[in-house]
């Protein structure tokens, strides 16, 4: 396991139990839950929840996703885009069931080069200025910033419906993946990480206890 730097992230990290896991059952309960009074928006909250869960993307990545990232090959629906944070490009296959053909047709259904997520799409907003630690000159700063609004709606959203970070559906997808027997390799790829080290830290799980437990796990 990688050491973590991130205090606020190590605090999260270490105060969760042993599987960072959201059940199907849980998600399905929650999602029943979502109530809007516009019928269009109601339809898109419901498919940026099924995004997150399935997919494990982080909120900027699931906002990015235009018709043309979303496709299907025979039976399987395949998200093809950029990781973002340095990621590599790549082709993650989704699980076939009612809520991923929900999303593929949703999808299909939007304007051609336009985001998918528009509702919750909007751009950067400028903050006050704030006292920060620089780390390489031991000094305290003060810098005027900025917070990545499409990504503070999609926490909002989460955090309102869901009682959970969004970032819980990332760490919880790649646990169950291990749990299935898949290698550190194949998480990494379908994280769209550009190294194993950056993928560890997103899985709380021994890997050879996974082999062990294998056939308890449906395949994904």
């Amino acid at each position: 396991m990688p050491k973590i730097t991130n205090e606020r992230y190590k605090t999260f990290f270490d105060s969760t139990k042993e599987f960072i896991e959201y059940s199907m059952e849980e998600f399905e309960t929650n999602l029943k839950q979502i109530k809007y009074t516009n019928p269009y928006k109601q339809e898109q909250a419901r498919c940026l929840a099924i995004a997150l869960y399935y997919t494990g993307f982080r909120p900027i990545e699931v906002i990015g996703l235009m018709p043309h990232h979303i496709n299907k090959s025979l039976q399987d629906i395949t998200i093809t885009m950029k990781g973002a944070k340095h990621g590599i490009e790549g082709t993650i296959v989704l699980p076939s069931d009612k809520y991923t053909k929900e999303l593929y047709d949703y999808a299909k259904k939007q304007i051609p080069e336009y985001y998918i997520f528009n509702e919750f799409y909007s751009k950067y907003i400028n903050k006050p200025k704030y006292k920060r630690f620089n780390k390489f000159t031991q000094t305290i700063d003060e810098v005027k910033g900025s917070y990545n609004a499409p990504a503070h709606n999609v926490y909002y959203f989460i955090k309102k419906w869901f009682n959970v970070n969004p970032y819980y559906f990332r760490h919880s997808r790649f646990t169950q993946m291990i749990k299935a027997g898949a290698s550190i390799e194949e998480v990494r790829l379908a994280k769209l990480g550009r190294t194993e080290f950056s993928t560890r830290a997103y899985v709380k799980y021994d890997i050879h206890d996974a082999k062990k437990r294998k056939k308890y796990y449906p395949k994904f």
